[in-house]
């Protein structure tokens, strides 16, 4: 077999800044919808304990980091470009002293805003300030594309975002970033050590091309250059529909209603969505980011591939050769990597059609 042919994929695991021996399988999950990655790693307890002490399961804390990396053929072990694909800590620990095996399972660095109390006001403060703000109390450093509108209700005659502890929607920093992300249309992400409060992706830049060719009278099967597609479409969520915001702001002592598109045809599908003291200009761009989100829930497509370091979830894929309304470009929505010693380095991706793809008013 042609070298160019052989895949020889390596993982390796590091606690608490130490490279360790004696893991079995990694899997490792990111996903767009303002969600942290996760990660669940098996490993040898003999191994971990012979490394780190015996006392390493009775620690307070454990950061856990995850690389993979590609070994050419004729290349020595310690010649792999390593790709570093999560760093966070671990939440449970799961030991199983009969077999030896001890399983990890945690989420990368935005752990930190979600264990991160919200319990003051941020007064006159766009949604990108209060992502920098957020990720300098976390110890996080910031890639923020920059925000106009002041978000929050209104209070006295300043625009604040209210968040005190229990009597607050918001209970933690992540909870609150995630919001902000929905409205602004933003992605929010941690990657490594850096919170990302984002536009979207636009453009042909990031496009993975997933392409179908039926088959043929001389060759029956069709051909896939994934391992294998399932396509989904939710006739709820296609033709005419409006997204319509209700709102009552206790300061104006008035309703406050936003819709979404602003005008429709009769017979579309209605959709809606409450929530207390809102601006005008906030309920309407809170019936734009729903409806957006809404629609790329329309048409979903799933697959499993051979694992490889470079797709994120800020990249999109272009399906085609379907020859049905599948055919369009999809934001890719999760990625589940997984790779074994007994079952190799493979990946599993799920898309959602942007908002003007896919799109049928049949």
């Amino acid at each position: 077999m042609s070298g160019s042919l052989i895949r020889r994929p390596r993982y390796r695991l590091i606690l608490n800044g130490m490279t360790t021996t004696g893991c079995q399988s990694v899997e490792i999950v990111a996903s767009r919808g303002s969600q942290a990655s996760s990660f669940h790693v098996m490993a040898s307890a003999s191994e971990l304990s012979r490394i780190l002490g015996p006392g390493w399961v009775d620690q307070t804390s454990l950061d856990v980091a995850v690389d993979f990396g590609m070994l050419s053929d004729g290349s020595d072990q310690e010649d792999i470009d390593w790709v570093r694909m999560i760093t966070g800590t671990a939440d449970r620990i799961h030991l199983d002293p009969i077999s030896g095996k001890v399983s990890l399972d945690g989420r990368d660095n935005a752990g930190r805003l979600i264990d991160l109390p919200i319990q003051e006001s941020y007064l006159n403060s766009t949604s990108s300030e209060l992502a920098q703000k957020l990720a300098q109390l976390c110890s996080l450093t910031a890639d923020v594309d920059p925000t106009i509108q002041l978000v929050g209700q209104y209070y006295q005659i300043q625009h604040t975002k209210n968040a005190f502890g229990g009597f607050s929607r918001h209970g933690n920093g992540w909870d609150l970033l995630a919001e902000l992300a929905e409205v602004e249309t933003y992605d929010l992400w941690v990657d490594g050590t850096t919170l990302h409060f984002k536009e979207p992706v636009s453009g042909n830049d990031y496009l993975y091309d997933v392409v179908y060719t039926p088959g043929t009278n001389s060759f029956a099967s069709p051909n896939l250059t994934i391992s294998n597609l399932s396509m989904e479409r939710s006739f709820g969520l296609s033709g005419d529909l409006q997204v319509n915001v209700a709102s009552w702001n206790s300061r104006q002592r008035r309703q406050v209603n936003g819709s979404y598109p602003a005008q429709s045809d009769t017979g579309a599908r209605q959709f809606l969505l409450l929530k207390p003291n809102l601006l005008p200009d906030e309920a309407s761009a809170l019936a734009k980011s729903t409806y957006v989100r809404m629609r790329t829930h329309q048409r979903t497509v799933s697959g499993m591939m051979a694992g490889e370091l470079n797709l994120t979830t800020r990249d999109r894929l272009r399906l085609s050769g379907t020859g049905t309304g599948w055919d369009c470009i999809y934001t890719i929505d999760r990625i589940e990597r997984e790779m074994s010693l007994a079952g190799g380095f493979v990946q599993h991706i799920t898309g959602r059609a942007e908002p003007d793809e896919g799109d049928s008013n049949d």
